[in-house]
């Protein structure tokens, strides 16, 4: 990356204006709120930074968009009593309730269950790492959050917000994130610097929240699901006052730049050793030569664990397979990314299908993508029956499949690991995250015209032209997941032990 890469600048800011605000005017509860609404502020940047860095893209993005709809919400008065539902009514009266279950129940495993208390942030994106580790711990696990996903037979306890402080009480916080952002050179307008201190009020309340719960259970130490997402980001931040150490466990690959976030947990596992090298070169460049930097330890991703590619490389095929990543406005949040990119690689895709007449395109949206404008789309052009959307599992999917077209996406790895030959779709003006080209990994999509070239060869390939992105294929995946590779992976369940028992000697 160059200094004038608008991704960095971005990263650059949100990191460094909470460190230099007054501490008085950020701080909550012993927490830089500063840097627990980070994503909200670096979507907002992203936002002003687009039209400077791709002014033609940005405008035909906004065009879209307004084409679209999706900026717009329903200002109608259902539309404003089911935003006040859900916004406010609901959560205040389950995080009421929950915080009068809290207490209650800590008081029952505080005094039922051993020490040291592991406690197990309950969320759906830890699923396969609990039922991979034994967690027979020589203490006890204990589950909290919003839902007592995972716990199966262990105890849980609720955390959630009991309502939003006063927005009196961050007249200071706004003012010190005006100013941070105007030393950089960016002025936002009233009504972001609102949402943004609306943010900043509800990740107060859920600290309060957590705060809570870690006074009540008394762990001696939290394991995450990623520690730069909003929520882990809270539970990471929150823990450090408490002095609790907390592990957390990466989400997926890097594929929206994730490794550019600091380390917030006490240590954190990634999957391949790629990943840690791309974290620590970031922690160079904010630091320098760090030596107090968190531990980063390469574990794999027990989800794929007793997974075996196959012993030979498939041969091409029209049974073509998108996997989208995210391309909403809401979670395009660097400024490289366009939500119009998703539409861009399916006008592309639906000029292939009208090269390859025998081709059949199957879209598996993201859950936050936009499944909506790729039916309408594959209608207008006409070509509905040729192309489906489906939302099976990739396990599902893949034996159905020839060619992948995948996009800067964990979906990569798996067709890596599923051996499908792919085609990398990336439309976007900044570079691809993940270097499944650069390897011979995957054939080359930065464009319409290359995409649809390699598609096209891709479909028409026999297994023994296959052989090269084959075995590249398995070199990508030990590089991302140290896949196989025992020699270099840290076992999840020693690091546990480890700090379990770190706690128990302080």
């Amino acid at each position: 990356m160059t200094p004038a890469d608008p991704d960095w600048q971005v990263f650059e800011i949100v990191q460094t204006w909470p460190e230099r605000a007054a501490a008085d005017s950020v701080h909550y509860c012993g927490v830089n709120l500063g840097h627990a609404v980070r994503r909200s502020v670096t979507q907002a940047l992203a936002e002003r930074m687009r039209p400077l860095a791709y002014p033609a893209l940005a405008e035909r993005d906004a065009q879209f968009r307004d084409a679209w709809g999706l900026d717009a919400e329903p200002r109608t008065p259902a539309a404003r009593v089911r935003r006040m539902l859900k916004h406010r009514i609901i959560p205040e009266t389950l995080g009421r309730l929950a915080g009068a279950a809290t207490p209650l129940r800590a008081r029952r495993i505080r005094a039922t269950t051993a020490e040291p208390r592991l406690l197990v942030k309950a969320t759906s994106r830890l699923d396969a790492l609990i039922r991979a580790e034994s967690f027979d711990l020589p203490g006890s696990v204990v589950f909290a959050g919003a839902t007592p996903r995972g716990a199966g037979n262990s105890p849980y306890v609720p955390v959630l917000p009991k309502g939003l402080p006063p927005r009196s009480a961050f007249r200071k916080f706004r003012a010190a994130l005006s100013r941070g952002l105007q030393d950089f050179g960016f002025e936002l307008d009233s009504r972001t610097l609102d949402a943004l201190v609306d943010d900043a009020r509800f990740e107060a309340a859920r600290i309060a929240a957590v705060r809570r719960a870690l006074d009540a259970i008394a762990p001696s130490a939290i394991l995450l699901h990623d520690d730069p997402s909003p929520e882990g980001l809270t539970w990471a931040l929150a823990a450090r006052p408490h002095g609790i150490p907390t592990l957390a466990f990466a989400h997926g690959l890097d594929c929206e730049r994730f490794f550019l976030d600091p380390v917030y947990a006490s240590a954190k596992c990634v999957w391949g050793p790629e990943r840690a090298d791309r974290i620590r070169a970031t922690a160079r460049r904010l630091h320098g030569d760090q030596t107090d930097a968190p531990p980063v330890h390469v574990t794999g991703n027990p989800a794929y664990d007793g997974l075996a590619p196959p012993a030979e490389p498939a041969s091409g095929g029209t049974r073509w397979l998108w996997v989208t990543r995210p391309h909403t406005p809401h979670k395009c949040f660097t400024p490289g990314r366009f939500p119009i990119e998703g539409a861009d690689i399916l006008d592309a895709l639906l000029d292939a299908l009208r090269q390859v007449p025998d081709a059949h395109l199957t879209i598996k949206p993201h859950p936050a993508d936009y499944s909506q404008i790729y039916e309408r789309k594959a209608a207008d052009a006409g070509l509905q029956t040729r192309v489906t959307l489906r939302h099976d599992a990739l396990e599902a999917l893949f034996p159905e499949t020839d060619v992948v077209i995948a996009e800067d996406s964990t979906a990569a790895l798996d067709a890596c690991l599923a051996g499908k030959p792919i085609v990398h779709a990336h439309f976007a003006p900044s570079p691809a995250v993940l270097p499944l080209v650069a390897t011979g990994a995957a054939r080359p999509g930065f464009d319409a015209a290359t995409c649809i070239r390699s598609l096209v060869h891709q479909t028409a390939q026999t297994p023994e032209t296959r052989t090269h992105m084959f075995q590249q294929q398995r070199a990508f995946t030990g590089l991302e997941t140290a896949f196989s590779d025992s020699a270099t992976r840290s076992s999840i369940r020693e690091i546990i032990d480890r700090m379990l028992a770190r706690s128990q000697n302080t």
